[in-house]
């Protein structure tokens, strides 16, 4: 009670703190584009469908394409990690969803991917975004071929930490494919691997 009125005493009005947002959330509008413009990309070819397969086929209805892993990953590297300090090698990146968002955080990127048809998709996607993100064709390398035999001493040069991502790497690959990744590996100051899909 108020001390001089008697009156019940009202506790000032208290501003909620707002929750942390994460990384991803300053980004996700883009996404939401990629996510469309790749859907109509996919399906006006039908080189397009060839190249989506059942597992892209299955995402690109949607109104975001990223799995869980990748967003956590995106997060993970933009809240750890300096932009103008970073390269980030991605390996299978498919149509470059993480990849392009990266680079369009201000990070350089190697994008490999053994599949010409979804590295054209990759390009595509990047080019009908450039216009709003300067810089991103400048900061995102596609790079044709399977990591790490497409891997070039030249992508790894500079000052910049190089820090290898894999999310999705083919758990059928054979033992010694897999020893050839991970002594490749090895020559990169961090790694990020999906250990689930290795």
């Amino acid at each position: 009670q108020d001390e001089l009125s008697g009156a019940p005493r009202v506790p000032p009005a208290r501003t909620p703190s707002p929750e942390p947002t994460m990384a991803f959330d300053r980004i996700a509008p883009l996404e939401r584009e990629l996510a469309s413009t790749l859907t109509g990309w996919v399906r006006s070819d039908p080189r397009g469908i060839e190249s989506a397969g059942s597992f892209y086929l299955n995402l690109i209805d949607r109104d975001h394409i990223l799995q869980d892993y990748e967003r956590a990953v995106f997060d993970y590297v933009t809240l750890n990690l300096p932009a103008d300090k970073t390269r980030i090698v991605e390996v299978g990146v498919g149509y470059g969803i993480l990849s392009i968002l990266l680079a369009a955080a201000g990070y350089e990127v190697v994008a490999f991917e053994g599949s010409a048809l979804r590295l054209a998709g990759l390009q595509f996607l990047a080019e009908s975004i450039a216009e709003r993100v300067p810089g991103l064709l400048t900061r995102l390398h596609p790079v044709c071929g399977w990591f790490p035999d497409a891997l070039e001493p030249s992508m790894l040069e500079g000052e910049r930490q190089n820090v290898l991502v894999m999310t999705n790497v083919v758990s059928t690959a054979t033992d010694e494919r897999r020893d050839v990744i991970l002594t490749a590996a090895g020559k990169f100051d961090d790694l990020i691997i999906d250990t689930t899909r290795f």
